[in-house]
C-alpha cells in the first residue's frame, strides 16, 4: 500500500512539473498557450462510469438538444468527452476554452485523483471553500488563455446529480458569458470597415463596427440593408431602419404583431433572394420575445425565430431598443447559411447585436 501511494505521489507531481500547475507556490508564472476551440465548443470531462451512468446521461440530455430556432436542428453545445486520464494526457485537451469538469475530490482511480489536486493547487480562498463545501464554481485561465472551466466538486455521484440538477442554468450562462466576452464572433478577427461604419453612424446614429467585406445593398436616412455574404456560401443580412415612439410603446403591448407590421412596411431589397416581403414563422416554433437592456439601463424589445423569403429560410434576431433617446432603431438580422454551422452563425449575429453602441467616433 505504501508503495502504491508512492508512486501515486510521483505521479502527481509529474503531472505538476508537466503542466506548470502551480504546485509550488514560489515558481515564477509562465505565459499560457493560447485557448482552442471554435464558437458552441465544450470539453466535458469525468470519470468512464460517470459518462456511461446517470449523470453522463444528464449532462449529454442537456447539451445535445437543439439549438432553438436553427433548422435543420444543430445541438446545444458541439460536446467532446475525455476521461481524465485521456483528458491529462493531451495538451491539446487542457488548452480548449470552454471546459466542464465532474470530479471526485477523493477518488481511487489515480488519474482523477490527480487531476482533483491539480484542480485544489490553483484555487483561490473562496474556491476552496466551494470546493470543501461540494458547489459548482468556475476558473478562468487555468490551461489556456481565455480560457473557463467550470467545476463540479463532490464526494459521489449522488451529489453530482443534485448540483447538475441545481446548478445547470448558471453552468449554462457561465460557458456563454465566456464565449461572449472573450471569443466574441469569428467576425470581428476581420478588420473594421471604416467607411461603411461611419455612413451608417452618420444616417442612424449606430455603430456597429462591421467587418470588411460587408456591402450596402440599400440606403438611406431611414432605412438601410447590408450583407456580409459567408466563404462558404449564404449569407447575413442585416437591416437597420428607424422608427418612432408609437411603434416601440406598441412593441410593449402587442411585440409580434408589431415586428410583423414593420417587415411588411419594409420590403427586402431584390439582391436579397429576389426581395419583397419577409414572412415569419409564428407557430412552429413559436416566435421568441424577450426584454433586454443596452448599457444596464435602456429596455428594448428582442425577438427571435425562423423567417422566411420564396424558397430561402434562416434563423433572425431583431432588436428595437429605444436608442438613442427619442429615435428607436430596429436592428435584424437574417442568417441563411448553406453548411452545418448554423448555430454559430446565429451567435456570431448575437455577439454583432449586442456589441451596437452609440459613442461619437473621433
Amino acid at each position: 500500500m505504501a508503495r502504491k501511494r508512492f508512486w501515486e505521489l510521483l505521479f502527481f507531481l509529474g503531472l505538476c512539473h508537466f503542466l506548470g500547475s502551480g504546485c509550488v507556490k514560489d515558481s515564477p508564472e509562465k505565459p499560457l498557450p493560447p485557448a482552442l476551440g471554435k464558437l458552441n465548443e465544450l470539453t466535458i470531462v469525468m470519470d468512464t462510469l460517470w459518462w456511461q451512468g446517470k449523470i453522463g446521461s444528464e449532462v449529454r440530455g442537456h447539451f445535445s438538444v437543439a439549438f432553438p430556432f436553427v433548422a435543420p436542428a444543430e445541438p446545444l453545445f458541439k460536446a467532446q468527452y475525455y476521461s481524465p486520464n485521456r483528458f491529462l494526457t493531451n495538451p491539446k485537451f487542457l488548452a480548449q476554452r470552454n471546459c466542464l469538469i465532474i470530479i471526485r475530490k477523493y477518488s481511487s482511480n489515480a488519474q482523477e485523483q490527480a487531476l482533483a489536486k491539480i484542480i485544489e493547487s490553483r484555487l483561490s480562498q473562496e474556491q476552496l471553500k466551494q470546493w470543501r463545501d461540494n458547489q459548482v464554481f468556475a476558473m478562468d485561465k487555468v490551461w489556456s488563455d481565455p480560457q473557463r472551466v467550470m467545476v463540479v466538486a463532490v464526494n459521489d455521484e449522488k451529489q453530482a446529480l443534485q448540483l447538475w440538477e441545481q446548478y445547470y442554468p448558471t453552468i449554462y450562462q457561465r460557458i456563454r458569458e465566456n464565449e461572449t466576452h472573450l471569443h466574441e464572433s469569428t467576425l470581428f478577427k476581420k478588420k473594421p470597415d471604416d467607411a461603411i461604419n461611419r455612413k451608417l453612424w452618420e444616417n442612424h446614429k449606430v455603430d456597429l463596427d462591421l467587418p470588411r467585406g460587408t456591402q450596402i445593398i440599400s440606403s438611406t436616412d431611414s432605412i438601410s440593408w447590408l450583407q456580409y455574404p459567408y466563404p462558404e456560401g449564404g449569407a447575413l443580412w442585416l437591416l437597420i431602419r428607424r422608427t418612432t415612439v408609437a411603434e416601440l410603446a406598441r412593441s410593449n403591448q402587442s411585440p409580434e404583431s408589431t415586428l410583423q407590421g414593420i417587415l411588411r412596411r419594409t420590403p427586402a431589397p431584390a439582391p436579397m433572394y429576389g426581395g419583397g416581403g419577409i414572412r415569419l414563422e409564428e407557430k412552429n416554433p413559436p416566435l421568441f420575445t424577450s426584454t433586454i437592456r443596452y448599457q444596464k439601463t435602456i429596455p428594448a424589445t428582442e425577438w427571435r425565430g425562423l423567417w422566411l423569403l420564396g424558397a430561402k429560410t434562416g434563423s433572425f434576431i431583431c432588436q428595437l431598443p429605444n436608442f438613442p433617446p427619442d429615435a428607436p432603431v430596429l436592428l435584424a438580422g437574417f442568417v441563411e447559411s448553406a453548411q452545418s454551422n448554423k448555430v454559430e452563425k446565429l451567435l456570431e449575429l448575437q455577439f454583432l447585436l449586442q456589441r451596437q453602441r452609440t459613442e461619437m467616433k473621433p
